[in-house]
Parts: structure tokens; C-alpha cells; sequence
């Protein structure tokens, strides 16, 4: 019988990449200033299988800024009639003439878990999965901040804030760590994931 997602064991849907040179990376995460892009984070396996589940499972809405600040989840994108989207491109193109705008694709993780949009959806489990102990290990290990508890999109600590993003990515040799759309990966190449760490002094504040 199979079990459903959310009974799955995290260590059987995502593993960390057992061959990352930890002493190294803490060196490097102190001489770039605390901050360090690691490559091939995951294993292969596991960097593949997050690649697929965004890339073909993940009900992706938009995200726009027409001087403010939207979010529209895929349900909500359907139910719009034509003329309602061709509005909001249209107040986007005309903005972006003269002053700051952005369009991109967004399915905010920590605010699906929380509101339980899709309990079963994978990407609930990996989100789980970069608050285990596995992950939370490696960061405090690189970062050398014993007092991080969760990483999340805004993560606290006493002294030091520390945020991580993640991404999965298809690379071809010698150009990893560049990040490229899922939806059009270059031909051939290999699959992998990046994550990003970097500290700031509390008190800086740094938006959603």
C-alpha cells in the first residue's frame, strides 16, 4: 500500500549531497563575507526530483508590482476573464517605461504551508525538509550561528540573521550556480540545486 505524501519520510523524497567539503565551505562562507552560494546541495536524485515537481507538479501564480505589491495563486488567474489579464499587462508594460515594475511567475511555499492550501503537495514536504535537522545542521555548521532554529523566509536569531534561498536548475558543466528558467532549460546538461546563505546584522530589515 502506498503511503500518501504526507506520510513519506523526508529522508526518502530529499537527501542532502553527502560529498560537500563542510570545513571548506565554512571557510569560504567567512572569506566572501558571509555569504556562500553552494552548489549541488542536494543529492542527485533528490535535486532531480525537486526539479520535477516545480517544474511540472507545482500550480504556479504570478506575482506583479503596478506600484504595489500582488499576488494571484493559479485558481484565481483561471477565474479571470481575458480582458481583466490584458489590463494588468497593459498597466505593466506602461510602468515599466518609466519607473520599477516586476512580472514573475511565484508559489509562496511558507504561506501554503501555513494557510494548508495543498497539504499533500510535495513542495509542503520539502519545505519541511529545509527546517530538518539534516539542513539546519549544514547551515549552522557553515555559518557557525548555533542559534538558528528554522530557516524560513524570514528567518531570525539572536545576533544574526541568516536567509537561504534554494533553487533547482539545469546546468551544464562549468556554468553551475547561474540561474536559468525551468521552463526552458538549456538542451542536455545535468540537473542540480543551489542554495544561498548569507547573514545580516539584526535590526536590517529586508522585505518578504
Amino acid at each position: 500500500m502506498t503511503r500518501p505524501p504526507s506520510a513519506i519520510d523526508l529522508g526518502d523524497l530529499f537527501r542532502l549531497n553527502p560529498a560537500l567539503d563542510r570545513p571548506a565551505l565554512a571557510r569560504q562562507f567567512v572569506e566572501q563575507g558571509e555569504r556562500i552560494q553552494i552548489n549541488d546541495i542536494l543529492s542527485p536524485e533528490s535535486a532531480a526530483r525537486l526539479y520535477q515537481i516545480l517544474g511540472q507538479q507545482t500550480p504556479w501564480g504570478i506575482a506583479y508590482y503596478d506600484g504595489a505589491h500582488h499576488f494571484i495563486r493559479r485558481e484565481e488567474i483561471a477565474a479571470k476573464k481575458p480582458d481583466e489579464l490584458a489590463a494588468i499587462n497593459s498597466r505593466l508594460m506602461a510602468r515599466a517605461r518609466h519607473d520599477y515594475s516586476y512580472f514573475y511567475f511565484c508559489y509562496p511555499m511558507l504561506q501554503a504551508y501555513l494557510e494548508q492550501w495543498q497539504p499533500d503537495h510535495l513542495l509542503m514536504r520539502f519545505l519541511e525538509f529545509l527546517n530538518s535537522a539534516p539542513m539546519l545542521d549544514l547551515i549552522r555548521e557553515i555559518s557557525g550561528l548555533a542559534a538558528i532554529i528554522k530557516r524560513m523566509p524570514k528567518p531570525h536569531s539572536i545576533a544574526r540573521i541568516i536567509f537561504c534561498s534554494i533553487i533547482a536548475m539545469r546546468w551544464k558543466k562549468n556554468i553551475a550556480g547561474l540561474p536559468m528558467s525551468l521552463a526552458s532549460p538549456p538542451n542536455g546538461g545535468r540537473i542540480g540545486a543551489a542554495i544561498s546563505i548569507f547573514s545580516m546584522k539584526e535590526g536590517i530589515s529586508h522585505g518578504a
